[in-house]
């Protein structure tokens, strides 16, 4: 994977994929203008959305039809150092259907790749030219 962002704003970044955009942004308290989420909103955002999208891949590969599945996420702020201190990830509208598959749906989902990756933390590298 290889991404370029660049700034489009004050404090706004600019991303896109080959078939997406997509808009950083910071609050008003920060200089931002509010349009896009923060990168800390969206690593929240972004462990949601894989836990659901590895769910639905499991199940569609069994024959399961999830249609209507909700995802909603809340995070927690911590501090020393600042970031996120916990993150609940509330699947919802599917429950019913998984029937004996539940806990299998569950596993699926907590390995998906974003929640390995903040188990096992990447090596990062961080250059300035």
């Amino acid at each position: 994977m290889q991404f370029t962002l660049t700034q489009s704003g004050e404090v706004q970044l600019h991303v896109s994929g080959q078939n997406w955009q997509l808009t950083f942004d910071s609050p008003a308290e920060y200089g931002g203008r509010n349009i896009g989420p923060t990168p800390t909103e969206m690593t929240a955002i972004c462990l949601a959305a894989c836990k659901a999208l590895t769910g639905l891949i499991w199940a569609r590969r069994r024959g399961l039809q999830l249609d209507g599945l909700t995802v909603r996420v809340e995070a927690d702020y911590a501090s020393s150092p600042s970031r996120i201190g916990r993150v609940r990830v509330a699947v919802e509208g599917v429950g019913e259907r998984l029937g004996d598959k539940r806990e299998r749906f569950i596993a699926a989902m907590e390995a998906c790749p974003v929640a390995n990756t903040l188990r096992h933390p990447p090596a990062v590298e961080l250059t300035v030219t």
